[in-house]
């Protein structure tokens, strides 16, 4: 008597077991990616909205037109969006006091591009006189 052998075979066997076993992966590494944090820890080295903001004041604090800047608004108060994978726009206000007993309320706006190894450009700076 022949026999037959019914079901699936081996290879076909291998192929969905390789199927579903990296659909699953691929679900969870597709997560892990979309999610902005985790991109700049795993990809972009550890930027993150608080380092932006740090290099944007550490950067105004240098230039000639925020000479004399006595504050910066607090990170909370600050607003931090995300541009892409590296790109933060950073927004806030600076007090300066450019004679003694005077102040002049300030706001700016800093694009930065973060290069790695903690190097961060700035891209664009714009400030306006409030008061």
């Amino acid at each position: 008597m022949c026999q037959r052998r019914l079901g699936k075979s081996l290879s076909t066997r291998r192929v969905l077991l390789a199927v579903v076993v990296a659909l699953p992966v691929l679900a969870v590494l597709t997560v892990l990616l979309a999610s902005p944090e985790l991109e700049s820890i795993l990809i972009w080295h550890h930027a993150s909205p608080a380092d932006a903001y740090s290099a944007a004041v550490t950067y105004l604090r240098k230039t000639p037109e925020f000479k004399g800047a006595i504050s910066f608004s607090k990170q909370k108060d600050s607003v931090i969006e995300r541009w892409g994978p590296m790109r933060y726009r950073v927004a806030g206000y600076v007090d300066l006091q450019p004679k003694p007993g005077s102040r002049i309320h300030n706001y700016y706006s800093c694009v930065l591009h973060y290069t790695g190894q903690n190097g961060w450009e700035v891209e664009d700076l714009h400030f306006e006189r409030v008061r």
